[in-house]
């Protein structure tokens, strides 16, 4: 099974210092901290907006106070009787194509592979880096319990050797 791509911290915040656009930086900014699909990003109205959470589907994902704040500035600037939070100038909510064409802009400008899905295993890698707990994040990415663990398993591979020379190292030490 081949290791699947998430960004690095240090990716991520190349990424995060590159975003100049306030649309853009939603879009990617609710990818990254929902976890959500592209197909539910579009589907995002501003009435399931709050400042701690937006509703996705049946759940509710937590945002940071920061991107609240950024769609605030949004709805002020593009007006808050949209129904939709991403909206184009041809319909009342803005094009799985579109978001696709916007994150593969950030990806060439970097120079290394972003897609909605490899934000939504980012969020789910740094996540766990952080000790939140499975049950957590299976809320917040709205996955099933066997799915995370099979993510978690395959881009954490890369740290078995560390992780198991740590652990004998504390084990065999007297």
């Amino acid at each position: 099974m081949s290791e699947l791509r998430y960004l690095k911290r240090t990716e991520w915040g190349r990424l995060v210092n590159s975003i100049f656009n306030l649309r853009d930086s939603i879009i990617l900014g609710i990818l990254y901290e929902t976890g959500c699909t592209i197909s539910e990003l579009v589907l995002i109205k501003a009435k399931d907006i709050t400042q701690t959470n937006i509703q996705i589907k049946e759940r509710h994902s937590v945002i940071s106070l920061q991107l609240y704040t950024r769609i605030q500035m949004y709805f002020e600037l593009e007006g808050k009787d949209k129904e939709f939070l991403l909206s184009s100038r041809q319909s009342e909510n803005m094009t799985q194509k579109r978001i696709i064409q916007i994150v593969r802009f950030y990806s060439k400008r970097l120079g290394f592979e972003i897609t909605p899905q490899i934000l939504r295993y980012t969020h789910i890698a740094h996540a766990y880096e952080c000790n939140v707990p499975i049950s957590t994040i299976i809320t917040q990415v709205g996955l099933k319990k066997s799915r995370i663990i099979q993510i978690l398993s395959e881009i954490t591979v890369g740290d078995q050797a560390k992780e198991y020379s740590n652990f004998y190292e504390k084990m065999y030490q007297t």
